[in-house]
Parts: structure tokens; C-alpha cells; sequence
């Protein structure tokens, strides 16, 4: 259920479909036309939009890697390849770590049968060509039995380095640098600015 698959013998680059407002009839109703977004690429000018098809695409990825953990109950390469192609080499190993320990507590509140977590960006923080800094909202009801109500966390992105990608399996230009929970009045330090 990939928002964009990887493009073969030279296909359209993939897309993930954003809706756009079309202007209404004339009782001045308004109907929703969808607007490619191209992810496999990095804009110019880097919006909300093009931010959020970015996450839904990076948190399908991260949702194979869930759904081949949960029926081979146990970390194996093919879960492994799909999260080393969304995630640094730092956040990786964060990953892993809770993959380890969910597997190890038996999958508690895990879904038998995963979905996709829903990262939304609530605000930018910075961004640019070479990174992304958010605020966003992380839903895992479609991956939890008893999903807490979403969450507030923070997300920072970095071009995708080639070589995590080898199996063309993040259809982005982007990988996860960081991300994670922040207190609710914490705003922490913008890491794009350093």
C-alpha cells in the first residue's frame, strides 16, 4: 500500500496525490481535484504539502517494515532493508532498539494486522533543499490495539543518502534524521540551523 512505488523502465517518478480546491459552480460550491506532488525529487520551495506527502510516503515504507516484523515475529533482513531505507544511521539504531524490545515483550498492543502511523506536520519549522525540521502530529491508531490519543513529536529530514535506498524501496529524496517526543511546551532546538 505504498503512497509511490519505485519507477521502472522509465515510468513517471512517483507522486502522491494532495487535494487542491477547484473553483465551484455557480451556487459557489467547491469540489476537490487532486495535484501530483513529486516526492522522489526536491523542490525549490519545500510547503506543507509537499512535506506531508513526503511523511505519508516514508510512513508506508516504515509500515511494510511493521507488517513483514509482525507475521515473521522477529526483526529479519527484508524489515531491515525497508527501515535502513528511511532512517539515518542513528535513528536507525533507535528503531531497532523498539523493534527488539516489542518483539522480546511479545508484541503487546501491537495490531495483528498493521496499518500505516499518520505523521501530519502541524508546523514547519525550517526547511530547505539540504533539511526539514517539523512539528507534527503522529497517529498510530492503524498500528496499535489500544492507540493512544496522537501525539506531538518533532521530525527532521536529510536527503536520502543512495546507498540506504539500494532496493529502491523509499520512494522519497528524504530519510528520517530524527524524530521523536517532545514535552508539550518544549520546542526545541532547530537542528536545520546549525
Amino acid at each position: 500500500m505504498l503512497v509511490a512505488g519505485a519507477c521502472s523502465g522509465g515510468g513517471d517518478p512517483p507522486v502522491a496525490e494532495e487535494p487542491t480546491p477547484v473553483s465551484g459552480d455557480r451556487r459557489g460550491t467547491t469540489t476537490t481535484s487532486t495535484t501530483p506532488i513529486d516526492v522522489s525529487t526536491i523542490p525549490e520551495k519545500i510547503d506543507e504539502p509537499y512535506i506531508n506527502a513526503v511523511l505519508k510516503a516514508l510512513d508506508e515504507v516504515d509500515a511494510q517494515a511493521t507488517k513483514i516484523i509482525v507475521q515473521k515475529k522477529q526483526l529479519v533482513p527484508a524489515a531491515a532493508e525497508h527501515l535502513l531505507a528511511i532512517y539515518n544511521t542513528e535513528e536507525l539504531d533507535e528503531q531497532v532498539e523498539v523493534w527488539l524490545t516489542t518483539i522480546k515483550n511479545g508484541f503487546k498492543n501491537v495490531s495483528s494486522d498493521p496499518g500505516a502511523r499518520r505523521t501530519t506536520v502541524t508546523k514547519i519549522v525550517s526547511s530547505s533543499p539540504n533539511c526539514i525540521y517539523a512539528e507534527v502530529e503522529q497517529d498510530f491508531s492503524a498500528t496499535a490495539v489500544n492507540a493512544p490519543p496522537p501525539n506531538r513529536a518533532f521530525v527532521q529530514l536529510v536527503p536520502l543518502a543512495p546507498e540506504r535506498n539500494a532496493k529502491d524501496l523509499n520512494p522519497t529524496a528524504w530519510m528520517i534524521h530524527d524524530e521523536g517526543n517532545r514535552p508539550v511546551a518544549a520546542t526545541p532546538r532547530d537542528p536545520c540551523a546549525a
